[in-house]
């Protein structure tokens, strides 16, 4: 009886199966992410066995951390499945010359930048957009491009990975593991760490459907697969406060979805659209503008409303929760309070479908039903003019343990409607809870931005620490 393989990274314990590439820790290791990834399967793992010149570990992580199955991994690099083996276990050994690893990198659309590890030897080595940005003589103006949405115009700049001749089922997998991957990091770092990566992702969808052949059924599936890229590019755009962006990533989303016919993408990015126009209502209401504020209510209505006449036919009540719940925040910023609560008990009927359905991927990320409800309570209340109902249900999502991401961004809506009842020392006090968490990894403009009011009260009643945390944590998030 042969013995059983050892784990290639860490070349001590076993897989736990005979097709998986790695042992169990470093399967899960290599699906961890980083606080800047430069692309979706950027991990700590990965920057190891890099700085280790751990070659087969750097091919069995990639395939650990997408899922993929050799057949498919050598398809994207142009090996058989069992030529992927071999380099897998180091008896190929072509896998460490360093043409054939940048081969597979280029491949695999792993960007040059995140092999740095490998040419310094060092873990901790990152480049950031910045430095990138430097370096490759890229002018951004930060102000006008909104901090690390300059992500958006590197990503453009920077060398691009090649779109295959022909796009195969493999491809397609590929494309889904990627927009699986970043959709669950936004969750743990906050989309404004992950713009860039997910544009790389979405342009190189972009270059196959322009530039590789596929059949019918093939280009469907790509057109999909690069609207969902499109549609996630502009949530990360948003959480960067880039509206402006988002906007025109969701509308390419948009088209793309319509030319693939597919209803459910379709209502999904129209519920996208339509959450960007609710932000912009509340704003401008925060602002005193309130034509403009009613503008963009009635458009956020008209487009929830066009989700869910596409959705109607769908068997998918997670689906049917998100829209619902948003139709009853475009309500309340229209102040029909009738059509709000008809809306909340709509979202709250469907969560009791939920349980035991079959859900899509994306879908199973998003939150649970009955937090994204009380959610939309909470801030269909704040719009209706009822803080202290507002102020429970948010206090009430934050003692629900909340991924990084979102108990951050409650946390900062909690502070703002604090400030709004003048509990000025509550909401200094919340607000510091939220930079603890943006201090700690969690990179989101929006998040931030909402903090600005408190910063501002902070300022008026010398509050030096909250000033300074604060400005810390804007000057990283411009830096990152």
């Amino acid at each position: 009886m042969s013995a059983a393989r050892t784990c290639p990274a860490c070349r001590a314990a076993s897989p736990s199966r005979p097709g998986d590439p790695l042992c169990p820790a470093c399967t899960d290791a290599a699906r961890q992410t980083v606080p800047c990834p430069l692309w979706p399967f950027d991990s700590p793992l990965m920057r190891r066995v890099l700085a280790e010149v751990n070659a087969p570990a750097v091919v069995a992580g990639f395939r650990a951390a997408t899922g993929l199955s050799q057949t498919d991994v050598g398809a994207l690099a142009g090996w058989s499945g069992a030529a992927l083996g071999y380099y897998e276990r180091g008896r190929r050994s072509t896998v460490f010359d360093i043409r054939v690893l940048l081969g597979f990198a280029d491949a695999v659309a792993m960007p040059r930048e995140a092999l740095l590890p490998l040419v310094l030897g060092d873990t901790d080595v990152a480049l950031s957009a910045d430095s990138a940005a430097s370096e490759s003589g890229v002018d951004v103006d930060r102000r006008s491009f909104g901090g690390l949405a300059a992500g958006a115009a590197l990503a453009a700049m920077l060398p691009e990975a090649a779109a295959p001749s022909r796009v195969t089922a493999s491809h397609i997998k590929y494309l889904q593991a990627s927009a699986d991957t970043l959709h669950a990091q936004d969750h743990m770092v906050g989309g404004s760490a992950l713009l860039r990566p997910a544009l790389r992702q979405w342009q190189l969808a972009r270059r196959m459907l322009k530039q590789s052949s596929y059949t019918e059924v093939t280009g469907r599936q790509l057109q999909v697969a690069a609207g969902y890229l499109a549609n996630l590019s502009g949530w990360f755009a948003f959480d960067t406060s880039n509206l402006r962006l988002a906007r025109q990533l969701h509308e390419e989303a948009l088209d793309l979805a319509t030319s693939a016919e597919d209803p459910v993408l379709t209502a999904w990015v129209l519920n996208r659209l339509s959450s960007l126009s609710c932000y912009q209502a509340e704003k401008s209401r925060e602002s005193n503008a309130s034509p403009a504020s009613r503008t963009a209510a009635h458009e956020a209505l008209v487009l929830i409303n066009r989700a869910a006449d596409e959705a109607r036919y769908e068997p998918l009540p997670g689906l049917h929760v998100v829209i619902a719940g948003r139709q009853a925040c475009a309500a309340s910023l229209v102040g029909n309070t009738a059509a709000f609560q008809a809306a909340i008990t709509r979202a709250w009927r469907e969560a009791d479908r939920t349980p035991g359905m079959d859900q899509p991927r994306w879908l199973q990320l998003e939150p649970g039903g009955e937090d994204l409800i009380i959610e939309q309570q909470a801030r269909g209340a704040a719009n209706l003019g009822d803080l202290v109902r507002a102020e429970s249900l948010y206090r009430m999502l934050l003692d629900r343990d909340p991924t990084p991401r979102a108990c951050a961004f409650l946390g900062a809506r909690l502070a703002g409607i604090q400030l709004a009842q003048t509990d000025r020392h509550g909401a200094i006090a919340t607000g510091l809870s939220v930079l603890k968490i943006l201090e700690g990894g969690v990179a989101s403009t929006r998040t931030l931005n909402e903090l600005q009011p408190v910063r501002t009260a902070a300022a008026k009643s010398g509050d030096e620490e909250f000033c300074a945390r604060f400005d810390a944590a804007e000057r990283a998030l411009t830096a990152a």
